[in-house]
């Protein structure tokens, strides 16, 4: 969109959003499609659990949201901790989606009321009560209401290990572009918008 000029008048961060979703997005897609080996065991299938879409929308507001509460002056966001959290967040979107995927389906089939797949009066409620909330963009408590639902939680380890597969996509197709100079005559300067570094942990006295 960014490239065809369809969001000139959009605020930067949501320029800057736009302007990495597409490739976040293919990059996901294509890691969903690779072929599984020894490094993607460690958090597939998992990756393939939602849409490449949905995905990197997450991704991306939850970076940016650690950065944004982080260390004011470095605006920086430790690396393990970002891994878990946005594994943890993946995890909370794939609960819902596999609930309201299988309410949808229970009712698409109309199965009979002996069955002990059906949905009764209170799954058809909690079922709207959670599609409500999304719509007003209450995602956590609409988490809250389904997390008494039968699955099974992926663990620190596991959110860890997709974190850091996201993050590093991320970091690879994310890409910043500093203010246009008064000089035509230089290209374009595109820098990455996020890097990785190492820093020695200090405890300050206190």
């Amino acid at each position: 969109m960014c490239e065809k000029k369809l969001a000139p008048n959009l605020p930067y961060m949501k320029k800057l959003f736009l302007g990495w979703f597409e490739p976040l997005r293919n990059a996901i897609e294509k890691e969903q499609k690779a072929e599984k080996t020894k490094k993607k065991a460690a958090f597939a299938p998992f990756i393939d659990c939602l849409p490449a879409d949905k995905m990197a929308v997450i991704v991306m507001h939850k970076l940016m949201g650690l950065l944004m509460t982080g260390d004011r002056d470095e605006r920086s966001v430790r690396v393990v901790e970002a891994a878990v959290q946005i594994g943890a967040a993946i995890e909370h979107e794939v609960r819902i989606h596999n609930f309201l995927e299988k309410t949808k389906k229970s009712q698409r089939k109309g199965i009979s009321a002996e069955s002990p797949e059906s949905m009764t009066n209170e799954t058809i409620i909690l079922r709207k009560r959670v599609q409500n909330l999304i719509r007003r963009k209450r995602v956590s408590e609409a988490q809250k209401l389904v997390k008494n639902d039968k699955f099974k939680s992926w663990g620190r380890d596991t959110q860890a290990k997709l974190g850091c597969c996201l993050i590093e996509l991320l970091t690879e197709t994310a890409y910043v572009q500093p203010p246009v100079s008064q000089s035509t005559e230089n290209p374009p300067d595109f820098r990455p918008a996020f890097r990785h570094t190492f820093k020695i942990a200090t405890n300050e006295a206190g």
